[in-house]
């Protein structure tokens, strides 16, 4: 099931439809019609209508539970991500340990490159200086 918006008579009406198979066919059967948009939207009838199904998503309660404060969320970045995951999983170390009969030039370059690519610490990059 879906709303969908109509036009008749210069105005725009919401209809709750669903999607009916006729052989072949598929039509849009319409089981309620809701009235007229404008009313609905200025009267806060469209809004308490979409918050009494949302209810019933889990996937909805979780984002109106953030958007009202009760959920804290916090968005992360890709350095941010991947320095965490660099210390964590010890790149550094192991890669301290497979560059260590290297030049310094060599270790420096790989290092740098590195860093570069996923925004780690400074700490990685100083290490070598």
């Amino acid at each position: 099931m879906f709303v969908v918006e109509r036009v008749a008579r210069g105005h725009r009406y919401l209809y709750l439809v669903e999607s009916v198979r006729d052989g072949k066919t598929v039509r849009q059967r319409t089981i309620k019609a809701l009235g007229r948009k404008d009313a609905l939207v200025a009267s806060g009838e469209l809004d308490r209508l979409a918050a009494s199904i949302a209810r019933h998503g889990e996937r909805s309660l979780i984002l109106s539970d953030i958007d009202a404060g009760r959920i804290a969320s916090r968005r992360i970045g890709g350095p941010l991500l991947f320095g965490r995951l660099w210390e964590r999983l010890g790149i550094g170390e192991v890669l301290e340990e497979v560059l260590e009969g290297a030049s310094s030039a060599l270790r420096w370059n790989g290092r740098c490159s590195l860093a570069r690519c996923i925004g780690c610490s400074s700490r990685a990059r100083t290490a070598t200086a």
